[in-house]
């Protein structure tokens, strides 16, 4: 199956809200906005809706993301760099919505992955297609909605987000690694990075779901 660009990432097909998340916030469904100010006022291009780590939840709970409506910024030249190495020439130009912390935190969570899926080229790259999207994308805010922010050392972490995806996009992601086999014992590597998962939406949910001690590629 040949590689994908995510439409949100493009502004190509519909987007549904999924139970798809990154690092181990949980997900909701969509609810609309109410009227005191949410922390994702804005949807529109060139906009973000997190940057930066705000703390955790734990000492062993990982970095949880500050919300940031503010526009896409310039990378300085270390974050550039590395968002290159890691998610391809596409990011060598433009504003993006991450810091070098964030980046970093990412090169960690794909590498974990890498070890599961890195037989297979197509869904290795669009595993990684979708966590570089959500993470640093300039145009965040009009796929990813904060739900829930709570409150540590004086600053609000992340705890809740809506993440959409379109249903054309996680059915080719999906259909990309389901069949993918690991290590001498030639597991399904679905069966770690998706719970088993038998469809696109199952998969989506377990990447999306809260759990005590993270999925296996975190």
């Amino acid at each position: 199956m040949p590689t994908m660009r995510a439409p949100y990432a493009r502004g190509l097909g519909l987007l549904t809200t999924t139970t798809f998340l990154f690092a181990t916030l949980p997900h909701t469904l969509a609810t609309p906005a109410q009227p005191s100010s949410p922390p994702t006022a804005l949807h529109e291009p060139g906009r973000c809706a997190l940057r930066g780590n705000c703390g955790s939840e734990s000492f062993f709970s990982p970095q949880l993301p500050c919300p940031d409506n503010d526009a896409a910024e310039t990378p300085d030249d270390e974050t550039r760099e590395k968002l290159v190495t890691i998610c391809g020439a596409e990011w060598a130009y433009g504003n993006v919505c991450c810091i070098i912390d964030q980046v970093l935190a990412l090169e960690s969570n794909l590498k974990r992955a890498d070890t599961l899926i890195s037989s297979c080229p197509a869904c290795r790259a669009n595993f990684r297609n979708l966590f570089c999207q959500f993470t640093c994308s300039p145009d965040q805010s009009l796929f990813v909605n904060v739900t829930k922010t709570v409150e540590k050392s004086g600053k609000p972490m992340v705890t809740e987000l809506d993440h959409l995806v379109s249903d054309r996009y996680a059915s080719g992601l999906y259909d990309s690694c389901k069949e993918v086999k690991f290590g001498a014992s030639n597991g399904r590597a679905m069966d770690l990075i998706g719970g088993g998962a038998s469809n696109y939406s199952q998969f989506l949910k377990f990447l999306g779901d809260k759990k005590l001690l993270g999925s296996p590629f975190r």
